[in-house]
């Protein structure tokens, strides 16, 4: 029946490179409402189908969390637990690299080319070095070392502290012609906590996060002593264990510093919470006062002046590498030095042999960002070093709502300048064609200059208003890489809401002359969907490409299970993958610009290039916001076209297509999706 006889006309697609509409019904040219594992960007007059994403190891029990590229291209990853990992050249298996006792990690691994060396943190206290890798000296062999503790070496440990006054200001100087360990006078230990002048020592640390003091006992006696640090108001800020001293001379005993207030902070979750934040990024920006209680009378410790404690005590301290985190991440990037997040400050590692720290190598607080902000990400431009920080709370289902972005030239004390992030944490960041794109809660966001981050793109079912419940959705660090000129989106890392789908969603476009445009490019490996519900759930934990190589990191739970349990693998997509196995499209939604008043939907037509053998093509279509209807006819091997008659009326109507193909290296190209339908020129319209 010919167009002309029936007043029908035809309505459809015929160019696809608008990518994936944020509304159902509105959406830049050429845009369409949903589909999955399509590539509209190697040709925007046609669909073809993506690689499917293979699973190089699918039952590890800790998630790759972090990778990284050495200068020999070899891929290196860290598990959750902090087992390191390298990947198969030909992207078949993991191998372990190194067995040694892991810690759970923080989320940062980077080698740095300057030490031929990979470093990682914990997510807790430690920092990890595992090197050199390919240039170790001959006889020497590549090792993994833990840095736990650091000695503070500062000028105001090292040497007797003096107080100047000017006016009414009271300021600190280091007397750096004495050396502490070269007094020679004693001071009785006191038996009780003592605020008097002689009975403490003055304690300016070069950082805050102390785990051991040393104090030089001249005379020990059999006692039990303490340590206790005060601030300024004497409040107690650490205290130390116990210790059982025996009689003898001439001996540095060190002490464990327990946290303040004591267990009540160190809960299961958080075992390792030691100070509080105190001070600023410049020397001995904290002043303490050490007390030294013993049991009993008769201990003596070596002091600069006779019987007084004050400026001149003899002790040593060592501090933890690392912050411990509320958020439990330690971000890593590698830019002339290597960076590191470490809590409400930047560490920042210069170069040294791997298996060595100390406290000028390893500058712990370079930076500082504002109080109640913990790092989260970093990105680089050619100018900055971009500080993501977020506000984060250990729990509770009401989050802290509040990220900060730090551009900072890596030589000054403070930042150049600030961009607030009122929506949440800047939870990853990736600089792509020299605009920052940030991911906040559930949308996309880019810096391209000015004071505010602009929106990109919502991520579709992030709005959970009316869901009935507290709604969560994390994201990692590590989540966006740059693959063939489009940029590579993990999404979301975890969440508790069934309407956000899993995946690797893309941004980028054709060429020049086209829109950038959003697309869902890649599923995780042997999911049965790609929503949670009661028997399932996913998390996707970092993204990567090296070359032409995409590598992602996921976990699938079996929440049938009691209690649930997850399995972890690393997924991969290289020229080696075969194509996807099943793949969709959907159109928008289609009123003739008025969804009040009803059309005839006649049919709906697919039309493509010859399918390769395996591959099938069904029409479909939805009417009124109701059900996806099946066409009753499918396109095999060989066909170019397939259509489905609907003969119904409709307010709105979608219409699109499913598809399979065999996991080979044949795509089908879908050149047209369209329908025929009447408008009812002739029925009254309102």
């Amino acid at each position: 029946m010919s167009v002309g006889n029936t007043g029908s006309r035809l309505i459809g697609n015929t160019e696809f490179y608008g990518g994936l509409s944020t509304d159902v019904k509105i959406g830049i040219e050429n845009s369409y409402a949903d589909a999955e594992c399509l590539d509209v960007r190697k040709s925007p007059s046609q669909m073809t189908v993506l690689p499917k994403a293979k699973s190089i190891t699918a039952s590890e029990t800790s998630p790759i969390v972090a990778m990284t590229q050495d200068s020999y291209g070899v891929v290196y990853g860290i598990r959750g637990d902090g087992k390191l990992y390298t990947v198969a050249n030909d992207n078949s298996a993991l191998n372990v690299l190194n067995s040694a006792t892991p810690f759970d990690s923080g989320m940062g691994l980077e080698y740095y080319t300057t030490d031929d060396s990979l470093y990682f943190t914990s997510k807790d206290y430690r920092f990890g070095s595992y090197g050199q890798i390919n240039s170790v000296p001959a006889g020497e062999s590549t090792t993994r070392t833990t840095f736990t503790t650091m000695d503070d070496n500062g000028r105001y440990v090292r040497y007797p502290i003096e107080i100047q006054n000017y006016g009414e200001t009271v300021y600190y100087k280091a007397n750096t012609t004495v050396d502490r360990s070269a007094g020679t006078a004693t001071c009785a230990v006191p038996t009780s906590v003592s605020e008097t002048d002689a009975n403490k020592a003055l304690v300016l640390p070069k950082a805050n996060n102390i785990a051991k003091i040393g104090v030089y006992f001249t005379t020990k006696v059999s006692s039990t002593v303490y340590l206790v640090l005060h601030d300024e108001n004497n409040n107690v800020v650490l205290k130390s264990a116990n210790k059982t001293l025996t009689a003898g001379s001439n001996e540095l005993v060190e002490f464990d510093m327990l946290p303040n207030p004591g267990t009540s902070l160190a809960v299961d979750n958080f075992p390792h919470v030691k100070n509080p934040w105190s001070g600023d990024t410049s020397e001995a920006g904290t002043v303490y006062h050490l007390h030294i209680v013993a049991s009993t009378s008769g201990n003596y410790v070596k002091t600069n002046t006779a019987n007084n404690m004050n400026l001149g005590l003899y002790f040593t301290i060592k501090t933890y590498v690392l912050n411990w985190t509320r958020n439990g991440k330690h971000p890593l990037t590698t830019f002339d030095r290597v960076y590191i997040g470490n809590g409400q400050y930047v560490s920042v590692k210069e170069a040294a042999p791997p298996d060595y720290l100390n406290d000028s190598i390893f500058i712990q607080n370079a930076f500082r960002v504002d109080d109640g902000y913990e790092v989260c990400s970093f990105c680089m431009t050619d100018d900055y070093l971009i500080v993501g920080a977020e506000k984060f709370n250990i729990e509770g289902d009401r989050p802290q709502q509040g990220g900060r972005l730090y551009f900072w030239d890596r030589s000054s004390e403070l930042a150049s300048f600030t961009v607030d992030c009122p929506m949440g944490s800047p939870s990853c960041m990736h600089n792509m064609g020299d605009i920052v794109y940030v991911v906040v809660g559930g949308a996309l966001y880019a810096y391209t200059g000015g004071k505010e981050l602009v929106k990109v793109r919502t991520f579709r079912g992030t709005d959970t208003e009316f869901s009935g419940s507290a709604t969560e959705i994390v994201q990692y660090p590590n989540m966006m890489a740059t693959r063939r000129e489009v940029m590579m989106i993990g999404y979301p890392s975890w969440t508790n809401a069934t309407s956000i789908k899993y995946g690797i969603r893309a941004w980028g476009a054709t060429d020049k002359n086209y829109p950038n445009c959003f697309t869902y490019n890649y599923r995780i490996p042997g999911a049965a969907d790609v929503f949670n519900d009661d028997k399932k759930g996913y998390a996707i934990f970092c993204v990567y490409n090296f070359g032409d190589t995409l590598l992602f990191a996921y976990g699938i739970e079996n929440k049938a299970a009691t209690p649930s349990t997850w399995t972890y693998g690393l997924a991969c997509v290289d020229n080696k993958c075969g194509t996807e196995t099943k793949f969709f499209w959907e159109s928008l939604q289609y009123d003739a610009g008025s969804p009040a008043y009803e059309k005839m939907a006649l049919r709906v037509g697919i039309y493509f290039d010859a399918l390769p053998t395996g591959c099938t093509i069904t029409p479909k279509y939805r009417i009124d916001d109701g059900d996806w209807v099946d066409g009753a006819v499918s396109a095999g091997e060989g066909d170019r076209y397939v259509h489905c008659e609907v003969n119904q009326r409709f307010h709105e109507i979608q219409v699109g297509f499913s598809g399979t193909s065999l996991n080979d290296y044949n795509t089908p190209a879908i050149k047209q999706v369209g329908m025929e339908i009447r408008i009812l020129n002739e029925e009254a319209k309102l």
